[in-house]
């Protein structure tokens, strides 16, 4: 078998040289090598149909009966079937070599505010050398900086590419950090393309989305020496062939990413397309350099009475978290816990799945904080939110931004001057905050802003709106108020506490195990519920990452 590229996005592996027999044979080991099945296979529709063996393959068979797989998987091939490989493997392109001196002696160029990191020059080394890559680095080891270099580097060596990121907000952060880097005349050579923005590559650096870089036609890429892909791991499937497919003349094609994907098929289909992973940095290393804030987990196991074991043992997983997340002992528990642990400690974040549980979360940490029984909380004074809210005979009543003279009019219809100054009071006076999806990337940034001044506030935000590109340094407690079983979702979450801060030596993450199991006299575990299995992975997380974890116990 002789295996040469077809271009720099496909190989041909070339059974010419072989006999009939010997080339089924391989065959079969090839499909299986270069297959593998897809997450909850067994449950499709398709698979039970018979229709869908549940497998995913990566390579075409072409008319001459050779076969075509994505360049990225190429050198596993050569490892798994090298006494097939009767010729060796000569790549279309080699990648210009570097070493880590050219490198060091080139950074010294760029004026940067302060000097990479040694892992970041090591990484820029690897990934100039590999030409395809996915650098595994740690929430909070500077990937934008990493990045950066590689940008700037290649654009000294005439060439052009694009940087595509997984939303508009980091777009723009991006674009903030070159500047932050010195980045001289920054606008003459990056160009930002999301919706509303030219869609080109006339500047030597492109920044994306992959929304509106895959609404691109494949010529735009002809002239594109390179692709990068920050938070690799959230590309999906079918944009990573699309990619593959319109970067035929991209040498190099690296992806960046805190942690991979669990799910085998996702982390097939990266390698497919990037190439091989290489870890670069992890948490527990970083800590180790002292270039992160050292990590306390603390595992909170909820006990439950017998009777709600009863109840929660026949409910199917949605209704389980919804049973949660509506569980007043078990919020309020979390809410009076928040409010001691800002008091003592500094700066918490509660993170939560679903809107109206981050809203109960916000009434029960308002009711702890002032020792009140009743509240309420207005987004926007309108005459029926007013009403209704009134209608609860509330003690206090709570709005995200000061009142504004118009808001005043219409709630003293309601009840006089002096009775709306007692009644109404605004979140953020006790730096009290929420940040849902619908508030805008400025608000964030204030928000943000607001708590990096203060050592006494209180976020609840969604995973969602904190998982990717919130930046909070003084940040002291976080609070995991929902279960995840998603690991890139916990490390990103984890992450946002790394950051360093002169007011902080840990940063102490809580994590709420709801335990509804029956305990046996052998110690083991009956009826697991599904929030305590997610529990089991994200504790196997804490171990890799090499987290200290402490375990406690709660009667709820």
């Amino acid at each position: 078998m002789k295996i040469y590229d077809q271009d720099e996005s496909y190989s041909i592996l070339d059974f010419s040289d072989m006999d009939v027999k010997d080339i089924m044979d391989l065959k079969i080991s090839l499909v299986d090598a270069l297959s593998c099945y897809v997450e909850g296979y067994k449950f499709m529709p398709q698979y039970r149909a018979g229709t869908f063996d549940g497998k995913k393959y990566f390579f075409d068979v072409l008319p001459d009966g050779n076969m075509r797989i994505p360049k990225g998987l190429v050198q596993s091939i050569i490892k798994l079937f090298r006494k097939h490989i009767t010729e060796e493997y000569q790549p279309l392109r080699k990648p210009e070599y570097v070493s880590t001196e050219e490198i060091e002696q080139f950074v010294e160029t760029l004026d940067l505010p302060f000097p990479p990191r040694s892992y970041q020059i090591e990484a820029v080394v690897k990934t100039i050398n590999d030409a395809r890559k996915i650098c595994v680095m740690c929430t909070s080891s500077g990937k934008s900086m990493t990045i950066y270099i590689l940008l700037r580097y290649f654009m000294s060596k005439g060439m052009k590419g694009i940087l595509i990121v997984p939303n508009v907000g980091l777009v723009e952060q991006m674009f903030g950090d070159f500047k932050e880097y010195n980045f001289k005349n920054i606008d003459d050579f990056v160009h930002v393309i999301y919706a509303g923005k030219d869609k080109n590559f006339d500047k030597p650096i492109t920044v994306t989305t992959w929304q509106s870089g895959m609404r691109m036609h494949e010529d735009n890429f002809a002239g594109l020496d390179y692709v990068f892909i920050d938070e690799a791991h959230l590309a999906k499937g079918d944009s990573l062939t699309a990619l593959i497919n319109a970067s035929k003349n991209c040498l190099y094609k690296v992806g960046f990413t805190g942690t991979l994907p669990k799910v085998h098929a996702d982390r097939f289909t990266l390698s497919a397309t990037l190439g091989k992973s290489e870890k670069i940095i992890t948490a527990q290393g970083l800590i180790d350099l002292g270039f992160a804030t050292p990590v306390s987990i603390i595992s909170m196991y909820l006990n439950y009475p017998e009777e709600e074991k009863k109840i929660v043992k026949k409910l199917k997983y949605q209704q389980e978290v919804k049973y949660i997340e509506e569980h007043y002992r078990r919020n309020n528990f979390i809410a009076k816990l928040a409010v001691h642990s800002t008091k003592m400690y500094g700066n918490t974040l509660l993170l939560y799945n679903t809107l109206s549980h981050g809203e109960f979360l916000l009434k029960l940490v308002l009711q702890n904080k002032f020792g009140l029984s009743n509240v309420q909380v207005l987004e926007k004074i309108t005459k029926m939110r007013l009403e209704k809210a009134l209608e609860l005979d509330p003690e206090k009543l709570f709005t995200l931004t000061p009142l504004t003279p118009k808001d005043k009019k219409l709630i003293t219809k309601y009840m006089s001057k002096e009775e709306m100054e007692e009644k109404f009071d605004t979140l953020s006076n006790y730096n009290i905050f929420i940040i849902k999806g619908d508030i805008d990337g400025e608000t964030r940034n204030k928000i943000r802003a607001l708590i990096e001044a203060v050592d006494d506030a209180i976020l609840i935000a969604s995973f969602g709106t904190v998982s990717t590109g919130v930046s909070i340094k003084r940040l002291h407690n976080i609070f995991l108020c929902s279960s995840t079983a998603s690991s890139i979702r916990l490390l990103q979450s984890v992450g946002r506490g790394m950051r360093q801060h002169k007011d902080k030596s840990v940063v102490r993450l809580f994590d709420f195990i709801d335990d509804f199991s029956k305990k046996l006299k052998n110690g083991k575990m009956q009826n697991k519920n599904h929030v305590l299995k997610h529990s089991f992975n994200r504790l196997d997380d804490y171990i890799e990452q090499g987290f200290p974890i402490k375990e406690k116990e709660v009667d709820i």
